[in-house]
């Protein structure tokens, strides 16, 4: 605890020398492009250095581009002070390395600021190398950006652990990381900042009804934290649309069949709990993947809602090709089992046959389950999902 403390109090200190440092009176212009580091030192801090590189990289521009037949100097005043920010930027990098402040400088600026540090001098001016060209000047692009990581907490320690990006979409980022302490990956769910707050209940609840569900063919998910509006949740190695991709050719009709039994167990349990996934496809029943088998879960739970409920929002604009066409009419107010098990029979049938084109299936078993799942009368279709396992059964 007292070790936390004192590691929080230093990097506080730090933050504090190199504001007194390098000051923060050119830092009012730049102040928004840096807003989302949530702490005001910081803010006028990352403000400053931009300002202060835009300023001297426009003097450094005066002096460029260098050719072979000339190697002029930039003047000694601007040597010293780009070569004292370039320093400082540095301590600052390593002492918020696995902080939540951790940051990283963009690629070209980086590479741009490893470049300068070569030919700076302190006194007598620099000479610039051959070959350097003019420099690209960041006004409205931030030059310095958080590092997507999560705080870890093991025996009162924190570390942090970065994250790499492997999915987004409109409402959140999904990422995997390494946790040293049981030395597996998991996966974490990061609501966009952007998000209403409504649309942030919504996320909440999607963790809290995960949370309830217990079934090895529903995705689980661990914690949620209130500070970032994420959760943790156990990483999955494939979505069933790549999954069917790269085995398509190899899978034989038993193992396709498994893949249907899987699924439709996760769904089958679902509905015993009342409720209804609402958005289900190819893209949401994800795949981990074993030595010795693969195990099929259903994931993404934004749009479930019991089967009773009238909650649902009137202006949700509900598309896929893999949802009930029914629903441009009836609309997404109304979605019931019966749109459910159209979803659920589009998805199996993608996964028996590899295709999304229902006009070329031929096997008369398979055209039989087409017509009972994907009727266009709903009180046709099959009126459970066990109906729907028992016709897989047979094939």
């Amino acid at each position: 605890m007292y070790e936390t403390l004192k590691g929080h109090m230093n990097i506080e200190n730090e933050i504090e020398k190199i504001s007194r440092s390098i000051g923060e009176v050119n830092s009012s212009e730049y102040r928004s492009l840096y807003e989302f580091f949530n702490d005001p030192k910081l803010v006028g801090i990352f403000g400053t250095f931009h300002a202060n590189l835009v300023q001297l990289f426009e003097q450094m521009n005066t002096r460029l581009p260098v050719t072979e037949n000339s190697n002029p100097h930039f003047w000694a005043h601007h040597s010293r002070e780009l070569k004292k920010n370039i320093h400082l930027i540095n301590r600052l990098k390593e002492s918020l390395n696995n902080t939540k402040h951790s940051f990283k400088i963009d690629k070209y600026y980086g590479q741009l600021l490893e470049k300068c540090s070569e030919f700076l001098v302190e006194s007598g001016g620099s000479t610039m190398p051959i070959g350097f060209k003019k420099i690209d000047i960041y006004y409205t692009i931030p030059i310095f950006s958080l590092n997507d990581s999560i705080i870890l907490k093991s025996n009162h320690v924190e570390t942090r652990a970065s994250l790499q990006l492997i999915g987004e979409g409109s409402y959140a980022k999904v990422f995997k990381y390494n946790d040293p302490q049981y030395q597996k990956e998991f996966a974490l769910k990061r609501a966009n900042p952007t998000l209403s707050e409504k649309e942030i209940l919504r996320f909440k609840r999607e963790f809290e009804e995960m949370k309830q569900l217990n079934s090895p063919y529903i995705v689980e998910v661990y914690k949620y934290s209130e500070e970032s509006n994420e959760y943790t949740m156990e990483f999955m190695d494939r979505t069933l649309d790549e999954h069917l991709r790269i085995t398509n050719s190899s899978l034989t009709i038993e193992k396709r069949k498994l893949i249907c039994f899987q699924f439709l167990k996760g769904l089958d349990y679902l509905h015993s709990k009342d409720l209804l996934h609402r958005d289900l496809s190819p893209k949401n029943v994800l795949v981990k993947i074993y030595e010795n088998v693969d195990v099929f879960k259903i994931s993404d739970f934004g749009l479930v809602k019991t089967m009773k409920s009238e909650l649902t929002s009137l202006s949700t604009d509900f598309k896929g090709y893999f949802n009930d066409p029914l629903l441009k009419l009836e609309g997404f107010y109304n979605y019931a089992f019966e749109h459910e098990i159209y979803s659920a029979t589009m998805i199996i049938l993608f996964i028996l046959t590899g295709k999304t084109n229902m006009d070329k299936i031929k096997d008369p078993k398979l055209v039989e389950i087409m017509n009972i799942g994907l009727n266009p009368d709903k009180s046709k279709r099959f009126e459970s999902v066990e109906i729907l396992i028992d016709h897989i059964r047979i094939l």
